[in-house]
């Protein structure tokens, strides 16, 4: 009898260890936190929150909790998720772009490629030259002609941009300095694209660099004179490139990843991109993103990586170049 019971025991507690087992291998088993660097509203943001709407029903019907952390280029929200446990339930939607810039222009304290590992590319961000109608700016010929005039009056025009240190204001400032005019504009940082928008509808400003996609809903008020690239968007096909209109510029763009700490199990992120990659295939995903003005493009952890490696390598120039040049 004693025997029958002992063995019912370890049998028992055999099957709890079982079910524990399978329990913690069957990830993620509760709610994941994505960390995003920029205010809400922004087009990060914006990934984060259709990403959260759609994929549940690929991670054990868990929910994407987002938890904004804005300021710094995102540095201070990359500090925080690269001090996580790395066990998959705390990522970051990154502005990879913006990431690496940010990390390069300046020491920092932390590092995009040693400190976190790419689960996830689910979009792509350009970078456009935007200019409030009401200045009458057509091209970006007509705004360098205005900031060399303005400087020879003695005075400067103004611009904004979502924050010093980021891709975007690498962008702005490579094409300052391509055009001439570094020296005869003074920026204006703001915490995110929507402020830098709203800076621009309010006509607080001669012009701006942000993401093309903060000009969706808004072309009746703003003009995008130029994106930094030698192709159209793949949403706003009607932005000229400032490749086309011969204005000189470094073909600067954003990929949007979501990425996890340093040290997260292989077996995570490898869940968690294959999740992702069914959402960005599903039709919500795509009509949202769509709405918003944001280009769909998924790649896998390894070829995500691969691509931001070459990136960094590609932007390496420009970066000692700015550096040099802004005093960074």
């Amino acid at each position: 009898m004693k025997i029958r019971l002992i063995y019912s025991l370890l049998l028992s507690f055999g099957l709890i260890l079982t079910s524990s087992a399978a329990f913690a291998d069957n990830y993620p088993s509760r709610a994941v936190t994505v960390v995003v660097g920029y205010k809400a509203g922004g087009g990060t943001d914006t990934y984060a929150r259709i990403l959260s709407s759609v994929i549940p029903e690929y991670i054990n019907m868990q929910p994407l909790v987002i938890v904004n952390k804005p300021g710094g280029a995102q540095i201070i929200s990359m500090k925080y998720t690269s001090a996580a446990k790395p066990d998959g339930y705390t990522l970051q939607l990154f502005s990879a772009g913006t990431a690496v810039a940010a990390t390069t222009l300046q020491d920092k304290g932390i590092d995009f490629f040693n400190d976190f590992e790419p689960i996830a590319q689910v979009g792509m961000t350009n970078q456009a030259i935007v200019v409030n109608k009401e200045t009458g700016y057509q091209t970006p010929q007509e705004l360098v002609a205005a900031a060399k005039k303005a400087k020879a009056n003695g005075k400067k025009l103004r611009w904004a941009h979502p924050g010093r240190g980021g891709i975007t204001y690498l962008a702005g400032v490579a094409w300052l300095i391509k055009n001439g005019i570094n020296d005869a504009v003074q920026d204006v940082p703001f915490k995110g694209g929507s402020p830098t928008r709203a800076a621009l509808l309010g006509n607080q400003v001669a012009f701006g660099v942000i993401g093309l996609q903060q000009t969706t809903g808004f072309t009746d008020k703003l003009n995008v004179l130029g994106i930094m690239s030698k192709e159209r968007d793949l949403i706003n096909k009607d932005a000229p490139t400032l490749e086309e209109l011969n204005s000189p510029y470094v073909p600067i763009f954003t990929p949007m990843l979501v990425g996890a700490p340093k040290g997260t199990p292989a077996e995570h992120i490898e869940t968690m991109s294959n999740a992702i990659k069914k959402a960005t295939e599903h039709r919500a995903f795509k009509k949202l993103a769509k709405k918003a003005g944001l280009s769909v493009v998924y790649k896998n952890s390894a070829d995500t990586r691969a691509m931001m490696e070459h990136l960094k390598a590609e932007w390496q120039p420009t970066i000692d170049f700015v550096k040099k040049s802004v005093g960074k």
